[in-house]
Protein backbone atom coordinates (compact mmCIF):
# COMPACT_ATOMS: atom_id res chain seq x y z
CA UNK A 1 0.00 0.00 0.00
CA UNK A 2 1.51 3.27 -1.13
CA UNK A 3 0.48 6.74 1.03
CA UNK A 4 -0.48 9.35 1.19
CA UNK A 5 -1.84 9.31 -2.57
CA UNK A 6 -2.20 11.48 -4.11
CA UNK A 7 1.07 12.94 -2.05
CA UNK A 8 3.76 15.40 -2.31
CA UNK A 9 7.53 15.25 -0.95
CA UNK A 10 7.07 11.43 0.26
CA UNK A 11 5.87 8.26 -0.45
CA UNK A 12 5.62 5.49 1.98
CA UNK A 13 5.10 2.21 1.45
CA UNK A 14 3.87 -0.30 3.68
CA UNK A 15 4.45 -4.20 3.60
CA UNK A 16 4.86 -7.39 5.30
CA UNK A 17 7.32 -8.43 3.07
CA UNK A 18 11.46 -8.49 3.96
CA UNK A 19 14.42 -8.90 1.47
CA UNK A 20 12.28 -7.30 -1.12
CA UNK A 21 13.19 -4.68 -3.70
CA UNK A 22 10.70 -1.62 -4.58
CA UNK A 23 10.92 0.20 -7.96
CA UNK A 24 9.43 3.24 -8.97
CA UNK A 25 8.38 4.02 -12.43
CA UNK A 26 7.61 7.19 -13.98
CA UNK A 27 4.53 6.86 -16.75
CA UNK A 28 7.25 6.62 -19.52
CA UNK A 29 8.44 3.58 -18.23
CA UNK A 30 11.76 5.02 -16.59
CA UNK A 31 13.00 3.65 -13.16
CA UNK A 32 13.08 7.04 -11.27
CA UNK A 33 13.60 5.25 -7.69
CA UNK A 34 15.41 1.71 -6.25
CA UNK A 35 15.97 0.50 -2.57
CA UNK A 36 15.83 -2.49 -0.08
CA UNK A 37 12.90 -2.65 1.75
CA UNK A 38 14.16 -3.65 5.55
CA UNK A 39 11.00 -2.72 7.45
CA UNK A 40 7.72 -2.52 7.61
CA UNK A 41 7.07 1.07 6.08
CA UNK A 42 9.81 1.90 3.25
CA UNK A 43 9.74 6.39 3.38
CA UNK A 44 10.27 7.53 -0.34
CA UNK A 45 11.74 10.77 -1.04
CA UNK A 46 10.15 12.07 -3.94
CA UNK A 47 10.61 15.54 -3.80
CA UNK A 48 12.75 15.54 -7.02
CA UNK A 49 10.04 13.75 -8.83
CA UNK A 50 7.78 15.81 -11.42
CA UNK A 51 4.20 16.12 -10.87
CA UNK A 52 2.50 13.03 -12.13
CA UNK A 53 1.92 9.50 -12.00
CA UNK A 54 3.59 6.43 -10.46
CA UNK A 55 4.31 2.80 -10.72
CA UNK A 56 5.54 0.86 -7.81
CA UNK A 57 6.58 -2.24 -8.17
CA UNK A 58 7.91 -4.47 -4.54
CA UNK A 59 9.74 -8.07 -5.94
CA UNK A 60 12.47 -10.35 -5.24
CA UNK A 61 15.62 -9.75 -6.70
CA UNK A 62 17.15 -6.87 -8.02
CA UNK A 63 17.46 -6.72 -12.06
CA UNK A 64 20.76 -8.30 -11.81
CA UNK A 65 20.89 -10.06 -14.84
CA UNK A 66 22.46 -13.25 -12.66
CA UNK A 67 19.36 -13.30 -10.58
CA UNK A 68 17.22 -16.71 -11.74
CA UNK A 69 14.26 -15.02 -11.91
CA UNK A 70 13.00 -11.66 -10.72
CA UNK A 71 9.19 -11.60 -9.43
CA UNK A 72 6.94 -8.99 -8.63
CA UNK A 73 4.96 -9.45 -5.85
CA UNK A 74 2.88 -6.58 -5.16
CA UNK A 75 2.31 -3.19 -7.26
CA UNK A 76 0.76 -0.07 -7.80
CA UNK A 77 -0.14 3.58 -8.73
CA UNK A 78 1.09 6.50 -6.62
CA UNK A 79 -0.05 9.94 -7.67
CA UNK A 80 2.22 12.78 -6.93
Amino acid sequence: MAYPNPGEDVMNIRTGLRNATISVYDMQGRKVHEQEVIDEITSIDASRWNSGTYIWELGTGNGNENEVEDKILESGKWVK
